[in-house]
């Protein structure tokens, strides 16, 4: 009677990946060739063959995962079953960037920057492409950016960011524009992007120096909460509330300032809405059926 030994199995393969990156899973067996090995990723258990004593598996899971071996067969069909060694496989998120809405500010205003990130990332560094002006702290992403004294027009900062140290090492950018507007100039705003029938707050208004009268207007059919309004105190005393009444498109809306003494001539300023279409949707399938039986219903939308 011939007594062969069990077979015995280990696993390894413990890292960290990206999301979407492969990984590889080495299992170091014993025993006569050909091997049967069985291993668990919690969820399923999965049965590969294997011909050599080193053997490969490659996984590329969507989410964190334990891989855990269960049991190993040799070519005699001897088995070692109840195995619980494992390796954890660590998925790190790819990294977003979004740097933020444009703006439209007065010459020599320090913008706050606060972008919105996610994912795996260790780099972050901003830029304004030669610009000459300065940020808090390049190396952060909440900083500020203070523009050369005296600038106007528009100045683009990019925000790149990457995983140098991680697995998730492409480095990705996002850009915003920040408008620098003369001084004695009105800014309306932001662009705003709305759906039909909805109604638009604009709120983030730059009063210009000297100017006494703020007066509203549209290029196409809409609403305003107010109009015009006389020596406000303040920007938020001209925030109007804007309802398109054109239907889809783009509507560009202008903030005139004017110089109640006549000294200073009319300036203004624009910005666009964006008015989005809603959707339709329709159904169909009306039809008479026995009890047990399916049918369809169909949305064209």
């Amino acid at each position: 009677v011939t007594v062969n030994p069990l077979p015995t199995a280990t696993i390894s393969g413990s890292t960290t990946i990206c999301a979407g990156q492969a990984t590889d899973l080495t299992f170091n067996l014993s025993g006569p060739s050909n091997w049967s090995i069985t291993y668990n990723d919690g969820s399923n258990d999965f049965t590969v063959p294997a011909a050599s004593s080193t053997h490969v598996v490659s996984v590329s899971p969507l989410s964190t995962t334990t891989y855990t071996l269960v049991s190993v067969t040799d070519g005699n069909t001897c088995s070692t079953t109840g195995l619980t060694q494992s390796v954890l496989v660590q998925v790190r998120d790819l990294p977003t960037v979004d740097a933020g809405p444009a703006r439209s500010v007065p010459v020599n205003t320090t913008v706050s920057l606060t972008p919105t990130l996610g994912g795996s990332f260790t780099d972050v560094l901003w830029d304004d492409g030669g610009a000459g002006g300065t940020f808090g702290n390049a190396s952060t992403s909440n900083t500020s950016y203070t523009p050369p004294v005296g600038l106007v027009g528009p100045v683009t900062l990019t925000l790149t960011i990457g995983d140098g140290t991680g697995p998730c090492d492409d480095n990705i950018s996002d850009q915003l524009i920040v408008t620098y507007n003369a001084a004695g100039s009105v800014v309306a705003g932001n662009d705003e992007e709305l759906c039909d029938g909805e109604a638009i707050v604009l709120d983030d208004v730059q009063l210009a120096t000297d100017y006494e009268r703020y007066s509203w207007g549209s290029d196409r059919p809409g609403i305003f909460s107010l109009t015009t309004v006389d020596n406000p105190s303040g920007a938020s005393e001209v925030t109007t509330t804007f309802t398109p009444s054109n239907g889809p498109g783009i509507y560009v809306v202008t903030l005139t300032a004017e110089d109640l003494d006549g000294i200073l001539p009319v300036t203004s300023n624009t910005l666009t809405v964006t008015v989005n279409p809603l959707p339709t949707a329709t159904i169909s399938g009306s039809t008479t059926i026995c009890a047990g039986q399916a049918t369809d219903l169909t949305f064209n939308l």
